[in-house]
């Protein structure tokens, strides 16, 4: 007995303990109460929490349609600042509890389809909490008499697809935006059924070690939600969770016969018999190369600096993939296979100079928190050291004059767009484990720090997100994304001097990303998904008047996506992240002459010039308006 009571009061002790580190232990949480939710926030994120207790109310009384049923009387939601992944999560035990993150996505990620990322997410992770929290029948009568217990919510034994599919097409439905509404996102299973390669259903059922992985029950169960909705109708889900709410868990496959009179196998077939026939137009040929053949996440290409005026470039970019460590790869473009040429966990960009390259990548602090530090990498020795600490810089691009770094700098409720003023390291500090894999070297990222650099803020906007920098080849103009608050993601051009922004290119109802400059700086080549299509390139002219119609000339034409660009350094072709059904790879295809243009997409006269604020100033006047 006295073991028993000893063990209890250590599960009793280590559920708290557990809970609290869960977070950034430098953060001090308060609460904020409403009708039916807690919001629990830290230090910096008053006006962000304020602002999502409001869209949790008025989210609370928009769900209850959907779902058939008034949602809890009560949830928590923790909103917090302790990585640089957009990301949220929720589950009903042992209370209902939601979290967020405060950083948003870039327009360039599947979830970047939004003007308002803590809408968006909460309304996702909220359809969760309603769907979730839910007993009927049997299941009733069990939670009355034992309380929370597992066994009670039946709806938790359902397969991911159909839990994450109904709260994918919710967080669409509901606020217009999301991944129902993102060509990239839909190119998932878009492109699988144009190549005839469409998941079963077991195989969404049990988890995929193969692309799209993870992301399968998503886009699948979307999907399937989708073609439900539109042949059935989307009042039928109501019906449908509180079916699944009765059954004994892992029999709730047979209700689905009840509530749409086809078994949910037959469903399935139908579903994919409709895919077949929508991706039936073959795409037109860009004269693309395909690179590289590794799938999962490739992120980044950038041409190297030429050693001499006759040395070809080659090419540095990221890779992710379940079969190795995460990496910076250089690809030399005669036909040799890449090469891996340090770790990189995390992180997007890199900005090459002739010696280094510098890139960011993201580290676990104090056991909870995953932030992003700028890095070098030798390129003569293959030695790594650190540029930053704890200074949360993302998505580097190095000036001409190899002085001045670009970056983008997190900070609760916005991203900055920042210089970083690098001075190169000493030998001596430059202590790095290293270890040979046949001719290539890959450096440990256990470094100390090696430079001493200086961040200055270039532009802050409240509730805005920089993202992709790039210096323009003159060296006193910067192209990147940029994301507020109500707004898609759309392309500026920041003049670094003058601390003046000019949109270039935007849509009320498209993402722009992922800039480059042409070699002459004359123009931009970005990424835009058009009419809720795949990313497609388009090159913008950047001496587009301010207040004019600006024309976008279409440079790809694929049906999976075309991002992340790069312009060879004699302009003659471009290298990007295209979409297979394997995952993204690596392209190359010839830049597309001026005189065979054909037409070009033209754009409303939305764009004009904005004197950049102080960020003192920029904080002052947005606590006025919450006022």
């Amino acid at each position: 007995m006295t073991r028993l009571i000893s063990a209890a009061l250590l599960l009793l002790l280590a559920a708290p303990a557990g809970a609290a580190s869960s977070f950034d232990p430098r953060y001090r949480f308060r609460r904020l109460p409403t009708e039916h939710f807690i919001v629990y926030f830290h230090q910096g994120e008053a006006r962000l929490a304020a602002r999502l207790a409001a869209i949790a109310e008025e989210t609370w009384r928009t769900l209850e349609r959907p779902l058939g049923r008034k949602p809890p009387p009560l949830t928590h939601v923790v909103l917090v600042d302790q990585s640089e992944l957009a990301n949220g999560s929720a589950y009903p035990l042992p209370y209902n509890t939601i979290l967020v993150t405060a950083v948003w996505p870039a327009g360039s990620e599947f979830i970047g389809n939004t003007e308002d990322w803590l809408r968006l997410v909460f309304t996702h992770e909220f359809t969760h909490i309603v769907h979730l929290d839910r007993s009927e029948g049997w299941a009733r009568i069990v939670r009355g008499i034992f309380g929370r217990i597992d066994v009670a919510f039946p709806n938790l034994y359902l397969p991911a697809w159909q839990i994450e599919g109904l709260a994918t097409y919710e967080e669409s439905a509901l606020t217009g935006e999301g991944r129902m509404h993102a060509g990239d996102f839909q190119s998932i299973v878009g492109e699988a059924a144009r190549a005839k390669r469409l998941e079963p259903l077991d195989r969404v059922n049990g988890g995929l070690t193969d692309w799209p992985d993870g992301l399968a029950v998503y886009a699948y169960g979307l999907g399937f939600h989708a073609y439900l909705a539109e042949r059935y109708g989307a009042d039928k889900f109501a019906a449908l969770a509180d079916a699944t709410a009765r059954r004994v868990p892992f029999t709730a496959s047979r209700v689905f016969a009840r509530v749409y009179g086809r078994s949910l196998g037959a469903l399935w077939r139908d579903y994919q018999a409709s895919l077949a026939t929508a991706v039936s137009v073959a795409p037109e040929d860009d004269h693309a190369k395909r690179l590289t053949h590794h799938g999962f996440t490739v992120l980044g290409p950038r041409f190297t600096r030429p050693a001499c005026e006759r040395c070809a470039p080659d090419v540095i970019y990221s890779v992710r993939t379940p079969h190795g460590f995460p990496s910076i790869n250089r690809l030399r473009l005669d036909g040799s296979s890449p090469a891996a040429i340090t770790t990189r966990y995390l992180g997007s960009t890199t900005a090459i100079g002739r010696d280094r390259i510098y890139f960011d990548q993201q580290e676990l602090r104090r056991n909870t928190g995953v932030y992003s530090d700028l890095y070098a990498l030798e390129r003569a020795t293959g030695r790594v050291c650190r540029v930053t600490a704890d200074a949360r810089l993302l998505d580097p691009d190095l000036s001409p004059d190899e002085q001045t770094i670009v970056a983008v700098q997190n900070t609760p409720g916005r991203r900055d767009l920042v210089l970083v003023r690098v001075t190169p390291p000493r030998a001596a500090d430059l202590k790095v484990r290293t270890t040979t894999d046949g001719a290539s070297v890959v450096a440990s990222t256990g470094v100390v720090q090696a430079f001493r650099p200086a961040v200055e803020t270039l532009i802050s906007e409240s509730e805005t997100q920089f993202n992709a920098p790039r210096w323009a080849p003159d060296g006193h103009t910067i192209a990147a994304e940029r994301h507020r608050a109500g707004h898609q993601a759309e392309i500026v051009l920041v003049d670094v001097a003058a601390r003046e922004v000019r949109v270039l290119a935007t849509d009320p109802k498209a993402r722009w990303v992922t800039p480059a400059w042409r070699p002459d700086g004359r123009a931009v080549v970005a990424a835009a998904d058009l009419n809720e299509g795949p990313f497609n390139l388009y090159e913008i002219d950047r001496d587009t008047p301010v207040g004019a119609e600006f024309r976008a000339r279409p440079l790809t034409h694929t049906t999976g996506g075309a991002l992340w660009p790069d312009v060879s350094p004699d302009g003659a072709s471009i290298v990007y992240v295209g979409y297979t059904p394997d995952g993204f790879d690596l392209f190359q295809m010839p830049y597309p002459s001026a005189a065979g243009e054909g037409a070009r997409t033209s754009i409303p006269p939305t764009i004009g010039a904005e004197q950049a604020r102080p960020l003192r100033d920029t904080q002052q006047r947005h606590a006025q308006r919450d006022d």
